[in-house]
């Protein structure tokens, strides 16, 4: 995946926030599975929602082999526009609890 760098096999879950010209979007994704389990999140951010969401990407974070690692991401609108976000795992099939917190300013 463009956006992350590495692999994103793992089931996807989608959240959309609409953003006006120069706010920011700040997220934070943290799991809270148990250390040394396989999920393994990434986060990342498109402008469009799709069959090949990250060919229009804006922000991404996966911290590879870092299972219970924090993805943050930070994007600053060029103009008015709905950003996706997505959270995804590494593995295929992998999935878990995790935290998520999105902030506009």
């Amino acid at each position: 995946n463009q956006c992350t760098g590495s692999q994103t096999l793992g089931p996807d879950s989608v959240y959309v926030v609409d953003l006006t010209a120069g706010q920011t979007l700040e997220v934070e994704l943290v799991s809270t599975e148990l250390a040394g389990s396989e999920e393994d999140l990434a986060v990342y951010a498109t402008t469009s929602c799709g069959s090949a969401p990250q060919d229009t990407c804006v922000a991404g974070s996966d911290v590879v082999g870092a299972a219970a690692a924090n993805e943050t991401l930070t994007y600053v609108a060029a103009g008015d526009e709905s950003v996706y976000i997505y959270v995804d795992s590494f593995f295929v099939g992998a999935s878990g609890d995790y935290s998520l917190t999105v902030t506009v300013q």
